[in-house]
């Protein structure tokens, strides 16, 4: 990468060293101390600030759409996806929203904005809004994520992807990118009365929720595999 230069407010993916992979924007840029090249100040996606070489960068931008374009050779045709009932949420690397909208929709699909008594799914990538993470968890809808997008897109049927998302593999697998951008503890104060949930580390997806009763677990409790189906 020499040569290459980057300036503030540059997107920008860093390669190698410290905070490999992630994604940020330079916030400063200047001659390195440590000699003859240029280094970069970089405020991270992840929320943390890194110090890298330029040879250490790459663009963010190139970086995506070879991605995206390594991913779109893998979308199939046909009409596996009709009739199933599927939000989006957040952002994807391989596309943004409204082409996977788009293509979904070529498969079949009926893609809505918002989460209703009709949704069948959530998918959510990056950052996905709140309002409808919750909305999903009222319903007890299975929260999906990128990897079982390029599923859909790539052949599989709904129930396919649910069935292995709810196996027990599977659910060790599922990278929780599906994140909420606001800190969540993992588990609710127990009430002496009163109903608890408690939550998968870092997000809003409920792992087990019951009722207490005297500060003893009363009646019958429910266990949730990280997709959001319900342990059997």
């Amino acid at each position: 990468m020499s040569g290459q230069k980057f300036g503030k407010g540059s997107k920008v993916t860093i390669i190698k060293g410290q905070g490999k992979g992630q994604t940020g924007t330079v916030f400063w840029w200047g001659k390195s101390k440590f000699g003859d090249g240029m280094r970069a100040g970089v405020a991270g996606d992840d929320g943390e600030k890194y110090w890298v070489d330029e040879d250490d960068l790459a663009s963010a931008g190139a970086e995506d759409d070879s991605k995206a374009s390594t991913q779109k050779e893998k979308v199939v045709e046909g009409d596996h996806l009709a009739g199933t009932k599927i939000v989006l949420t957040g952002d994807f690397k391989s596309y943004d929203r409204k082409d996977a909208t788009q293509l979904l929709e070529k498969l079949g699909a009926d893609v809505t904005g918002s989460v209703s008594g009709r949704t069948m799914v959530l998918i959510a990538g990056k950052k996905p809004g709140i309002k409808k993470l919750l909305e999903a968890k009222k319903r007890t809808l299975p929260v999906l994520d990128e990897s079982h997008l390029l599923a859909l897109l790539g052949g599989k049927t709904l129930d396919q992807v649910l069935v292995e998302a709810s196996t027990p593999e599977a659910a060790q697998q599922i990278e929780e990118p599906n994140k909420p951008s606001i800190p969540m503890p993992f588990a609710e104060p127990r009430p002496w009365n009163g109903h608890y949930q408690e939550f998968f580390e870092g997000t809003q997806q409920v792992k087990r929720e019951g009722e207490y009763k005297d500060g003893l677990k009363h009646g019958s409790w429910k266990e949730y595999w990280p997709s959001g189906q319900l342990k059997q």
